[in-house]
């Protein structure tokens, strides 16, 4: 995905499922792409 790709579908959340749990795969996904991101 392009930058400015990236920009034009950010979307905010504004209302969540608390008790619905995250996947564990999708989760592994987010916290790999923060360990790789840039300091």
């Amino acid at each position: 995905m392009e930058t400015t790709e990236a920009i034009h579908k950010w979307r905010c959340i504004r209302r969540f499922k608390q008790d619905e749990p995250v996947p564990e795969e999708a989760l592994r996904k987010v916290l790999e792409a923060g360990r790789r991101a840039p300091s």
